[in-house]
């Protein structure tokens, strides 16, 4: 098969039927300079639109064709192409190659060690543990939100307008965060595995399409099928998932991980004039402990069985069934069921709210940096005023659907700063929604999202402000998080003091937030924000400098993108989870450094401080890549990336691995999968025999 790239195709070329598919042919067969009929196949290979000039909005696509003439009529095709002048882009097509997976469960290191623990159901952790239950290490996946089926209930109830549940909303529970989004699957990264996470979504159900499409995405309502899918492809290959199950602690010696913590509600007990604390319940539940860590002492090879735990399940399930009698049943809630697990390998692969987790792992003597993130607001804007300032009179061609974009700028200093900063959208949701994204009492959080369909009424965008060490107060590595946190809090509380009610948002338009009035709601756009918004004035809400870089930047990025910064543009506030504040550091071979673990390499009392450990360079998204060029690392992070030459090829044995968006190392759906499948191949790597 030929592949052929950077062919220009008309916009009815992308609809259904016949006569597109004799566009593509035609298109193609002058490329080869061949006759139509001489073309046995054609597969889309890849395709994007090339709006740059309105009057005349096309489609760039590349073509995998095979000729009728067979692979020597190909190699003639491309010998052609090399000699003729102004020939189409040509070469030899290379198919995918499947992802292989070592099969390392019966390895010797393997069989002596408890199975892998993986922290966390967004992305980076799923699919860290599909690749380690099919190399065959049987994961144990924690998770402390619910399964999707029941997180879907929670929150619809929080949009309702029923009480913030902490364990189960958009932030926590199966899928991560991303569930509930534009379910993008494009990244600035340039890894191996995107195109193995691709072919895996497919796998699991997302629609194949996204293997072409130049801006690939999915919608949190197919999203919602899909994540609960990869789950059971893990589960089918021997791996365990444990939902409203919370990691809480780390056991260390000899800087060695040897044992995890979690935490998960004991079940509740419904009783007919019986005492809650019933000595068959208690020892029921301490039983059913005791097999848990039995099991998690099996090598990881070890198959599953139906054993003494789901033994114990069923009797204390038979506890809680309500017995014959006088009365009606009575309900009682014990105090969490607390595990100690045997641990000898970890990924850390929470989300980047997961502030409790971050927590701990500080505490636990990990080492970890701040790290630059982004603040800001979500913008609402008509999606025709979108449509028409990205394709012009194409706007309406069915072929072309909801238009985004992507804005990013560096402004010059403001007073008391040594340089600019960065002002930029990310994660626009084309025909989508803004989201209620809270995960903590009394704070308002925003996200953006869309469905499959991208069909609302309004397209959306974080417009975020980028923020480094320099703006928080002191070094602790979580001085980030106490930011987002007071951010969070003066939103609730701007909003409560408008008039709103609680977790409703504070929101403004453009017109009225540039002339500093609190004004009133949009002429033009109906804010999306499930729980209602309460107008005001943002500034009461916003750290200064934020506010002033997006009064300064909206009129600028208005020039880029004609109606940005129209005056009755809706800004809701406010967005402080675009990425995580922190990162875990992690070595060569990905995982963590405790400050007196001895290292691969090094003296057995050598300490190491934490600036003289290497952050390996993070895989983040496009906020993170505009933050690095318009940010000046602080002395505290410039210390940190001077180091030996021979400290970047340390490799700590902890046992952690910190993974994904939470740990800091990537930014989005894709970048996040991407470093779960990385890491689960460094941890496989470490258990194969030498």
């Amino acid at each position: 098969m030929l592949e052929i790239s950077n062919l220009a195709l008309p916009l009815d070329a992308g609809l259904e039927g016949k006569q597109a598919e004799k566009l593509v042919r035609r298109a193609a067969a002058r490329a080869l300079n061949v006759a139509p009929s001489d073309i046995a196949e054609i597969r889309l290979l890849k395709r994007s639109v090339d709006a740059r000039k309105k009057h005349d909005v096309h489609f760039v696509a590349t073509l995998g064709v095979e000729l009728a003439g067979g692979a020597q009529a190909e190699a003639a095709a491309i010998e052609a192409a090399a000699l003729r002048k102004g020939a189409a882009n040509m070469k030899a097509h290379r198919p995918y190659e499947p992802l292989q997976v070592p099969q390392i469960g019966d390895s010797p290191q393997a069989q002596n060690e408890p199975r892998p623990i993986v922290v966390g159901t967004g992305p980076a952790g799923l699919f860290c543990a599909l690749y380690l239950a099919r190399a065959g290490l049987r994961p144990l996946v924690v998770e402390r939100g619910a399964a999707v089926d029941e997180r879907m209930a929670a929150v619809d109830a929080f949009n309702a307008g029923e009480p913030l549940d902490p364990h189960t909303n958009i932030q926590y529970g199966e899928g991560g965060a991303g569930t509930f989004s534009d379910g993008k699957l494009t990244t600035n990264i340039k890894s191996p595995w995107a195109q193995h996470v691709l072919h895996l979504f497919v796998e699991a159900g997302a629609p194949e399409e996204i293997l072409w499409q130049a801006k690939p995405h999915i919608g949190t309502d197919l999203l919602v099928d899909i994540v609960r899918n990869i789950r059971k492809q893990i589960e089918q290959a021997g791996g365990e998932v444990r939902f409203n199950t919370q990691f809480t602690a780390l056991h260390f010696e000899n800087g060695r991980l040897t044992q995890a913590e979690i935490t998960r509600p004991q079940p509740t007990q419904t009783l007919r004039g019986r005492s809650t604390n019933c000595p068959e319940s208690a020892q029921a539940e301490g039983r059913q402990a005791e097999a848990v860590q039995a099991e998690a002492l099996q090598p990881a090879s070890a198959k599953p069985e139906i054993g003494q735990a789901e033994i114990l399940q069923s009797e204390t399930a038979q506890l809680e069934t309500p017995q014959s009698g006088v009365g009606k049943p009575e309900t009682a809630k014990t105090e969490p069921v607390i595990e100690l697990i045997p641990a000898s390998r970890v990924v850390l692969a929470c989300g980047h709210s997961a502030r409790d987790t971050f927590e701990l792992v500080r505490d636990a003597g990990v080492h970890m940096e701040q790290k630059p993130f982004s603040v800001g607001v979500r913008i609402e804007h008509p999606q025709q005023l979108i449509n028409r300032s990205q394709y012009g009179k194409a706007a309406d061609h069915p072929a072309l659907g909801a238009a985004d974009y992507k804005l990013s700028m560096h402004l010059r200093p403001q007073k008391g700063e040594e340089q600019g900063r960065g002002v930029y959208t990310f994660c626009m949701c084309p025909g989508g929604e803004v989201v209620c994204a809270a995960s903590e009492p009394e704070g308002v959080v925003v996200n953006g999202m869309s469905r499959f369909a991208r069909d609302g009424q309004n397209a959306n965008s974080a417009l975020l402000v980028g923020v480094g060490p320099e703006d928080f107060d002191g070094e602790d590595p979580l001085a980030g998080i106490k930011l987002q946190r007071e951010m969070e809090q003066a939103a609730y509380r701007t909003a409560i003091a408008a008039g709103g009610e609680p977790y409703q948002a504070p929101a403004q338009t453009v017109g009225d937030f540039l002339a500093h009035r609190a004004g009133g709601p949009s002429k033009q756009v109906k804010p999306t924000y499930a729980r209602g918004v309460a107008w005001c004035d943002l500034h009461e809400c916003l750290p200064p400098f934020v506010a002033r870089a997006m009064e300064q930047a909206l009129p600028q990025l208005d020039r880029r993108l004609h109606g940005f910064a129209d005056p009755q543009a809706v800004l809701t506030g406010v967005e402080t989870r675009s990425s995580s504040p922190v990162r875990i550091v992690r070595g060569k071979n990905m995982q963590a450094q405790l400050a007196a673990a001895p290292v691969s390499g090094c003296v057995q009392d050598e300490v190491l401080s934490p600036a003289q450990l290497v952050p390996e360079p993070t895989s983040g998204g496009a906020q993170d890549q505009a933050q690095a060029k318009t940010q000046a690392a602080p002395e505290s992070s410039a210390a940190a990336n001077r180091q030996p030459a021979d400290v970047a090829a340390l490799e700590p044995e902890t046992g952690l691995y910190p993974c994904g968006e939470g740990a800091g190392y990537a930014g989005g759906i894709m970048s996040a999968a991407c470093d779960g499948l990385r890491v689960a191949s460094a941890l496989v790597e470490s258990l194969r025999p030498e």
